[in-house]
Order: structure tokens, then sequence, then C-alpha cells
């Protein structure tokens, strides 16, 4: 197991409501694009990540 930092978008509670809202109107302003960022961390199963070098030699 392998523990990673995860940052995730939300929306916020109050972006879905209003009139127009998420129809595009607004485009560019920020209007009904209202996000916040939360920090997450999160356990991952990952594989073997042992590695043996193989050292060649060339004449």
């Amino acid at each position: 197991m392998h523990q990673v930092l995860l940052l995730r978008r939300v929306k916020s509670a109050g972006a879905g409501s209003g009139a127009g809202s998420g129809t595009g109107s607004g485009a560019g302003s920020g209007a009904g694009h209202r996000y916040h960022y939360r920090l997450e961390s999160r356990l991952l199963a990952v594989g073997c990540t042992c590695i043996r070098p193989v050292v060649r030699r060339q004449d």
C-alpha cells in the first residue's frame, strides 16, 4: 500500500442554485463555476516496486 495526496475539485453548495446556472450564461466570468478544493490522502495498492539492477559489461 502506498499513501498519496489527492487534490479534489468539489462544486460549492450554492453553485447549482439560481436561474441560468450551468447553461453557459456568464461564460468566462466564472458564473456557475464555483468550486473549492479539498486535499485528501488515499491508500493505493501497488505492485512490486523492487528493482534489481542489472549491470552488463561491454567490451
